[in-house]
C-alpha cells in the first residue's frame, strides 16, 4: 500500500499543484505547525486563454500566423537570447544565430504590415506584441498568439472602440499579457486602441536593437507604480536611451513611446518610412508573398516597379532566380 501511494503521488503529481497556483502566505495553529495556502485555480482560466488564442487563427494572412505552413525556425525571444524552456544543451543554431540588417528590417516591416491588416481589415487590437509571440525564420516573421486581443464594438464606424478590462493580478501570469511590452493607458486609465499596439510595436524594437531586453523593467506585484513611474521616464525620455537603435528609425521609435497615443505614427506611417525603403528587404517581402499572387497581381507589380527605383532592383532580383 505504501508503494502505491508513493508511485501514485508521483505519477499523478499533487492534485493542489496541478489545478491550483499555490503561494505560501502564513502560517497558524499550536506551534505554528500549519500552512494556510493561497490559491488561484488555473486550468479553466489557462485553457480559456489558449483556445481564445487559437480560435483567431483559423486561415493564414500576411504577416500574421494562421495556419504552419513553413518550417519554423524559432520564435524571436530565442534567437535575441531569452533561452528558457528551451532544451538542453541548447542547439548552436539558435545560440550563435545573429539577425543581419535585412532580416532586421524585413522582420519589422512584415509585424507592421500585419499589424496593419489587424487594425484597418479586422478592426483588431493584439494587445501584446512581444518577442515570445513572433515566430521567426531567415528573418521571416510572423505574428501569433491572440490570446489577449482587443476586437472593436463599433467595427463599421469611423471612430473605433475597444473594450478593456482592468488588470487582474490574482489571475495567473500565463493569463495575463507580458506589461513590460503595454501602452501605460492599458493600466492607469483601463484603455487601449490601434495607438496601444504602436507603443508595443516601439518597445518591440527597442528589444530587438538590445538583445531582447525591454525598455523597462515591470515589477508585477506592484504594477500600477511601476507603470506611473514609467509614465514619468517616458515623459523625459532622451536620445541616450535610445542609441543602439539605428538613427535613420529613431526618431520613428521615440514617437511610438510616446505618452500621448494620438502622437504615435499608425502602421501605414510606418511602413512608408526610409528605414524599410530598403532593396533587399522589399525583395524578401516580394519572395514572401509571391505564391500568394496570381498572375494578375504579378503583373500589376512588374507594372509598378517600372515607376519605382528600388521595386525595379527588386524585379530584378526576383527574375534573376526566375520566380517571375
Amino acid at each position: 500500500t505504501k508503494v502505491t501511494t508513493n508511485v501514485t503521488s508521483a505519477v499523478m503529481g499533487n492534485p493542489v499543484a496541478r489545478e491550483f497556483d499555490v503561494g505560501d502566505i502564513a502560517s497558524g495553529g499550536n506551534g505554528l505547525a500549519w500552512k494556510i495556502f493561497n490559491d488561484t485555480r488555473k486550468p479553466d482560466q489557462i485553457t480559456d486563454s489558449l483556445k481564445q488564442g487559437v480560435q483567431q487563427l483559423t486561415r493564414r494572412i500576411q504577416g500574421l500566423l494562421g495556419i504552419l505552413y513553413r518550417q519554423v525556425f524559432s520564435i524571436l525571444a530565442s534567437v535575441l537570447v531569452n533561452w528558457e524552456n528551451l532544451p538542453s544543451p541548447l542547439s548552436p543554431d539558435i545560440k550563435d544565430y545573429k539577425l543581419h540588417d535585412v532580416e532586421t528590417k524585413y522582420g519589422l516591416l512584415q509585424i507592421s504590415e500585419g499589424l496593419s491588416f489587424l487594425h484597418s481589415s479586422v478592426k483588431m487590437v493584439n494587445g501584446n506584441i512581444t518577442p515570445e509571440n513572433v515566430l521567426n525564420k531567415s528573418g521571416a516573421c510572423k505574428i501569433m498568439g491572440f490570446l489577449f486581443f482587443v476586437s472593436s464594438t463599433n467595427p463599421s464606424e469611423q471612430e473605433l472602440k475597444f473594450p478593456y478590462k482592468q488588470w487582474d493580478p490574482s489571475l495567473h501570469s500565463l493569463c495575463l499579457p507580458n506589461p513590460e511590452y503595454l501602452a501605460p493607458e492599458y493600466i492607469l486609465s483601463v484603455s487601449c486602441d490601434t495607438a496601444s499596439d504602436m507603443y508595443s510595436l516601439g518597445t518591440f524594437m527597442y528589444a530587438v536593437f538590445n538583445k531582447g531586453k525591454p525598455i523597462f523593467e515591470v515589477h508585477k506585484q506592484d504594477i500600477y507604480r511601476s507603470f506611473s513611474r514609467q509614465l514619468d521616464q517616458l515623459s523625459h525620455l532622451g536620445s541616450n536611451s535610445l542609441t543602439n537603435i539605428p538613427a535613420e528609425v529613431r526618431e520613428q521609435v521615440k514617437l511610438l513611446l510616446n505618452v500621448t497615443p494620438t502622437v504615435r505614427p499608425d502602421t501605414d506611417q510606418m511602413t512608408k518610412i526610409p528605414f524599410f525603403d530598403d532593396v533587399d528587404a522589399v525583395t524578401l517581402l516580394y519572395f514572401d508573398t509571391l505564391f500568394q499572387r496570381d498572375n494578375l497581381q504579378k503583373s500589376v507589380f512588374q507594372r509598378t516597379a517600372k515607376g519605382s527605383t528600388k521595386t525595379a532592383q527588386a524585379l530584378s532580383l526576383c527574375k534573376e532566380f526566375c520566380l517571375v
